[in-house]
């Protein structure tokens, strides 16, 4: 896999947490590359957000996935460094997520997601969020919600997009067990498990799907229903309570547990 990212950066666009290359003429590769894991702070949030944005509203784009780099597609937010911010910074660092995945359900592309690592809280949310699955078969692979043992809660858009993809697993959510990819593919959280290299996959999914003969647009308006989601508000109350949860999970120094 790294041979084949590394011939798409020679002609990518590079920011500082996320690498933007095309895998087709019409389809664009985000790949979250930032230093801890892929954890989500909101200087890397802003950044995947920009990008997205800019080729959602490319119209010679019709097909966006997301990846990560190293041993993690995206593990979520960095809980510590959130603790560490003003109430007021912390609580945008949860709306702008919320924003970024709300356009990745509204979106009338498709949105493909290449798990190729640990698909961790939000990070496995966003996952969930995109209308196509792919993730490596690598039985090391963790995927899982750890949250709820660890005394914090997911925003309700979070919550929204898990249960709509019918998880309701009370071992995973509640208890925070992880499963692998193969578990995963058994509770159909993911439409393919890849056998062979990841990325050479997405390449050949991307241009099937571009070939002409598969109508996915009319696919998402049929059969994925993105439209019942409610636009996040920025002064939603329940960001607050997050953002204490997280405070006082730091404070009783659990988040390491």
């Amino acid at each position: 896999m790294a041979s084949i990212w590394k011939a798409w950066c020679k002609a990518g666009e590079t920011m500082d947490n996320v690498f933007v290359s095309y895998i087709t003429d019409n389809s664009v590769l985000l790949t979250l590359r930032s230093e801890q894991k892929n954890s989500l702070t909101q200087e890397i949030i802003v950044e995947l957000a920009t990008a997205f944005d800019k080729y959602d509203s490319d119209p010679k784009v019709d097909i966006i996935c997301f990846t990560g780099s190293e041993r993690a597609f995206c593990t979520g937010m960095n809980l510590e460094a959130m603790a560490k911010l003003e109430q007021e910074s912390a609580i945008r660092t949860l709306y702008l997520l919320d924003i970024l995945l709300y356009k990745v359900l509204r979106s009338s592309k498709l949105i493909i997601s290449a798990i190729n690592g640990h698909a961790v809280g939000s990070g496995a949310v966003l996952a969930l969020a995109t209308d196509y699955r792919l993730i490596d078969a690598n039985e090391k692979i963790k995927i899982g919600f750890p949250e709820y043992p660890k005394g914090i809660s997911l925003p309700g858009l979070m919550r929204e997009i898990i249960a709509k993809a019918g998880l309701h697993s009370a071992r995973m959510l509640l208890m925070g067990e992880f499963i692998n990819p193969m578990q995963a593919a058994a509770m159909e959280l993911v439409d393919e498990l890849c056998e062979v290299n990841l990325l050479t996959r997405l390449q050949e999914l991307c241009a099937k799907l571009n070939s002409g003969n598969h109508n996915y647009r009319l696919y998402k308006q049929h059969f994925k229903g993105h439209g019942g989601y409610n636009m996040p508000q920025a002064d939603d109350p329940e960001y607050a309570m997050v953002v204490s949860m997280v405070q006082n999970s730091v404070g009783r120094g659990v988040l390491d547990a």
